[in-house]
């Protein structure tokens, strides 16, 4: 049976409520709590987003065991459709989460807004292709290649199963609903909000990256809930579709690692900034991003 879904009114179990009239507490913050903020970046995850993210993320967990319990290896193809049947569909009043978005619109800071516009360009597969150099660096020629087809086929499974949820939702995008809404990033064109595609393509390589460099797992991770957030922070999605993603990103790439033959490895070296891939030594500002292509709008 699906979920109930992810609305603010409606949290998941484990999850707090969403409330519409809450801002997201500035960077670095005390009212941001231990747990939301991740030293180095520039962007919060407020911890109430984070919970529900969390907690998204563990109903595609149980999404995930539950395919496994009924299906063979052999038929690792279903699990996008299986993914997909498991997703709720969208929220038909987008009341609540505007009246966030603007909350959050109204709290932006020039870090995150810079960080948001560094997500929007990166966050789809240039971000976790760079960090995969790290692991392809360590083992031998084979490993490198089971590893970059491991990622390069979660990748692109997202981007299919959050294409054919967008066009099954066909929800509107948030600044297209209410166009008072002020956006932080590019607009990324009228296609569907829901799922978000940038969620799917953050959770799904994040745990191929932590499947693959275990000891790096926080760190991945904590780059996948800020790109997520990022989304909304920037106001091209609603907190729905980017919980919608986290789960349907976490029910597939489980399955696609758990039959996988791609092996973890330890001791590679972690990014300059967490958040930031390798190589890249500053949080990145206008002036850094003004050179890098904007992600394919039918891909947001």
């Amino acid at each position: 049976m699906p979920v109930a879904p992810l609305t603010p009114g409606a949290p998941l179990p484990g999850a707090v409520t969403l409330a519409p009239a809450m801002g997201p507490p500035a960077p670095g913050s005390a009212a941001a709590g231990p747990s939301a903020a991740i030293e180095g970046q520039a962007l919060v995850v407020p911890e109430e987003f984070l919970r529900r993210l969390e907690a998204a993320a563990a109903e595609g967990t149980k999404d995930a065991a539950e395919f496994a319990s009924e299906h063979t290896p052999s038929e690792r193809g279903l699990i996008p459709d299986w993914a997909l049947l498991k997703m709720a569909f969208a929220p038909k009043d987008d009341k609540e989460e505007l009246a966030y978005l603007h909350e959050v619109a109204d709290g932006r800071t020039d870090a995150g807004v810079a960080r948001a516009q560094y997500w929007a360009k990166h966050g789809l597969t240039s971000e976790w292709e760079e960090l995969l150099e790290a692991y392809t660096k360590k083992v031998g020629p084979a490993r490198a290649r089971t590893a970059r087809k491991l990622l390069h086929d979660t990748l692109m499974t997202m981007n299919t199963i959050t294409q054919t949820g967008k066009s099954a939702n066909l929800r509107q995008r948030p600044f297209v609903v209410d166009p008072t809404l002020k956006l932080a990033v590019d607009r990324p064109g009228n296609n569907p909000s829901y799922p978000s595609g940038h969620t799917t393509a953050a959770f799904g390589a994040a745990m191929v990256l932590a499947h693959l460099m275990p000891d790096r797992r926080d760190e991945f991770m904590g780059m996948a809930r800020e790109a997520s957030w990022a989304r909304v922070y920037a106001g091209v999605h609603f907190p729905s579709d980017v919980l919608a993603g986290a789960k349907l990103a976490t029910t597939v790439a489980t399955h696609l690692i758990n039959t996988s033959l791609a092996m973890p490895v330890t001791g590679t070296a972690a990014s300059v900034n967490p958040g930031v891939a390798g190589g890249r030594k500053r949080l990145p500002g206008a002036a850094q991003l003004a050179g890098h292509p904007v992600a394919p709008a039918a891909a947001r």
